[in-house]
């Protein structure tokens, strides 16, 4: 009676990493598409891509002076090299429109967007777009944990995106520091202080080493 053989090939599982979502966000204008052409260059884990625009920039009024006509009709065709280079790259883009005032309009949007990818990263590119749009966008980065980006001195001057380093808080460290008492109270209970001037103690701090001698103003709380 013949043996018969048997191999056993065992083998060692293989975890895949799920990628991380990597969400983009840009404030549409002028000049977007070299930016966000050395951004995907850049960062090729992007996988998402919103362009927030105002509703302005897609609106032709009569009052508009030709400059003015002008500038809208280069943003536009920016935004649209933006989409096709997407398309490209096989990155889903979309427009966000965002109406006044800008800091509620984009802070839901930016919300909505994180709620349909609660694990992803974020990043902005804050160059382009109205001062207000912006300023709300870099806002809700800060809350968000993304990063924010500015070409300072314009692309028109060859200028690349900096990182905009700013010290980030966890709103948990926040809420940590507001329910303790003494030396770890915020710097914005100094800053309320009626006796201090308009402009005083511009930057809130939540730091458990505070004193009121270290406010800026040289006043005590």
């Amino acid at each position: 009676m013949g043996i018969i053989r048997q191999d056993f090939i065992f083998r060692t599982p293989t975890l895949i990493m799920a990628r991380q979502e990597h969400v983009h966000i840009i404030s549409a204008g002028e000049n977007i598409y070299p930016s966000y052409a050395a951004t995907v260059r850049d960062y090729p884990d992007i996988t998402q891509m919103f362009v927030f625009v105002d509703t302005e920039l897609y609106t032709n009024s009569l009052r508009d002076e030709g400059a003015v006509r002008e500038q809208k009709e280069a943003a536009r065709k920016e935004v649209t090299k933006v989409k096709s280079l997407s398309a490209t790259l096989s990155i889903p883009a979309s427009l966000v429109y965002v109406v006044p005032p800008a800091d509620v309009s984009a802070r839901d949007a930016v919300m909505k967007i994180r709620k349909g990818h609660p694990d992803a990263k974020f990043s902005f590119d804050l160059t382009a777009g109205s001062k207000d749009l912006s300023m709300a966008l870099f806002a809700i980065s800060l809350w968000i944990g993304g990063n924010a980006f500015y070409a300072f001195g314009g692309r028109k001057n060859g200028a690349e995106n900096a990182k905009l380093a700013v010290p980030k808080i966890p709103a948990v460290n926040v809420a940590a520091t507001r329910t303790t008492s003494g030396s770890s109270r915020p710097l914005h209970a100094h800053r309320e202080n009626r006796r201090l001037r308009a402009g005083c103690c511009p930057v809130i701090i939540f730091s458990p080493s505070w004193n009121p001698s270290m406010c800026r103003c040289g006043r005590r709380g």
